[in-house]
């Protein structure tokens, strides 16, 4: 007997809780249904994208009919032909210096003081676009029709509907999102594109990264760009002011303003005026005005497309789609999230008082699970390919003012969905979006980070 209790005492002595645990009723909820409380944690977060951004219901919902998009699932779309139409346009065989030039007309249009030296320079110059006058207006011209082409196939193009999609689902309205039963037409909602459109980026709101990264897809897109990065500064007036400018209509009234300081320099602009060179780069202005800005006015009229209730419904069906498109990448996509300690020892079957044990001692631990864990991450399902992307996201719960819950990730090798990081309206997140059940089979607990983080690797069935 006396070495039973000493034995009993040993036991008690090397299993003895700390007091910091208290009540251990208190502590341990041993009547947890795991399956069921971990899914309904599922269910809510799912709401959220991997930012943290409420997502639309309508992508969320069975509601609408499920419809794949043949054009995407087989080729991308009809991306390759709006690729054709661009590899038609020609580089610019000079360098067209438009802008120099026509600031310094709407300076002298608007009666503002200019040196004698700078405008004798720029009358003195021979302007390279009228060196190259023929060559460069052929190649103008051609580029003028590729872009009319390239409007008339990208307004009804299955491209442009999955970049609407991708706009709605990654960036639209949070306002119209949390609350879509007020959805209307009005201006109090914004465009989809709530940054520059994909290959347009004004000088005012330049970013090292736009909406998205259409040159990366079609270098073509690039020339776009510079063309209407010249384009935005100077032909902003309308098509009367524009022409006027280019004209000198009025240079009469600059001579004889009060800013006007040389008189000999009246009679060479007299003369420049009458010349045959500003007949020249009068004509190329003009080409510009009455032929290049029209078209551009509707590629950049994308910026303030806005969204309606047709547009909901189409993306609905790409998102899907995308959600559920053969993925062969191979590579880990990560969900972060958080549970209580009760719930994640419940899943892997082990006291969560050692856990804490565990996660005090600073050291990798991974366990199995005994039953089979299956959850349903939902018709769509916002994931990123970069592990700090969702780990920012999952934690830390405890500053956050409950330390009772902890950080975990779900990661997994998808076997549907598609990487949009490049087409989202925050590239950053490296987003990516599947859908489905997943199927729990190990669990690695990683402290440090600076908290700890339990990894739960899964596989998609």
């Amino acid at each position: 007997m006396e070495k039973f209790i000493e034995d009993w005492r040993r036991y008690l002595v090397e299993f003895k809780m700390d007091d910091k645990y208290g009540d251990i009723d208190s502590v341990v909820d041993t009547n947890i249904d795991v399956q069921s409380t971990i899914q309904a944690e599922i269910d809510k977060q799912m709401k959220l994208n991997v930012g943290g951004r409420p997502i639309n219901p309508i992508f969320l919902s069975n509601s609408l009919n499920e419809q794949t998009i043949e054009e995407f699932l087989e080729n991308s779309s009809d991306y390759k032909e709006g690729k054709e139409i661009l590899d038609r346009l020609v580089d610019m065989p000079v360098t067209v210096m438009l802008g120099p030039d026509f600031d310094m007309l709407r300076k002298i249009e608007m009666g503002g003081r200019i040196r004698s030296r700078t405008m004798r320079m720029i009358m003195q110059r021979n302007a390279d676009y009228v060196q190259n006058y023929n060559e460069l207006v052929s190649t103008i011209s051609n580029n003028i029709e590729v872009l009319k082409d390239f409007y008339k196939w990208i307004v009804n193009s299955d491209y442009l509907k999955i970049i609407k999609a991708l706009a709605l689902y990654t960036g639209h309205n949070v306002a119209s999102i949390r609350d879509p039963s007020k959805f209307d037409d009005s201006e109090r909602i914004k465009s989809i594109f709530e940054k520059d459109f994909f290959m347009i980026q004004s000088n005012e709101n330049y970013s090292a990264q736009s909406s998205f990264d259409a040159v990366s897809l079609n270098p073509k897109y690039k020339k776009i760009r510079e063309f209407l990065s010249s384009y935005d500064k100077i032909f902003s007036d309308d098509k009367e002011n524009l022409e006027t400018i280019a004209s000198l209509k009025n240079y009469k009234r600059y001579i004889q303003s009060a800013n006007f300081r040389d008189p000999k320099l009246a009679s060479e602009i007299e003369r420049f005026r009458n010349s045959e060179e500003f007949k020249k780069r009068y004509n190329f202005y003009m080409i510009f005005i009455t032929k290049w800005k029209p078209i551009l006015d509707k590629l950049r009229n994308f910026s303030n497309i806005k969204p309606n209730q047709k547009d909901y419904m189409v993306s609905k069906k790409i998102i899907s789609a995308l959600c559920n498109a053969p993925d062969n990448s191979g590579q880990d996509i990560f969900r972060g999230m958080s549970l209580d300690i009760n719930v994640i020892a419940g899943l892997i079957d082990v006291h969560p008082l050692k856990l804490e044990e565990f996660m005090d001692a600073g050291e990798i631990k991974e366990f199995g699970t005994e039953k089979q864990f299956i959850f349903d991450f939902g018709v769509v399902s916002s994931c990123s390919s970069d592990y700090d992307v969702a780990y920012d996201f999952a934690l830390p719960f405890g500053m956050r003012g409950d330390p009772s819950r902890h950080g975990i990730m779900f990661r997994f090798v998808p076997k549907r969905g598609v990487e949009i990081g490049s087409f989202s309206a925050y590239p950053e997140e490296d987003e990516f979006i599947t859908s489905g059940r997943i199927k729990v089979n190990r669990v690695v607990l990683r402290p440090g980070r600076p908290h700890s983080i339990f990894d739960f690797y899964c596989e998609q069935v």
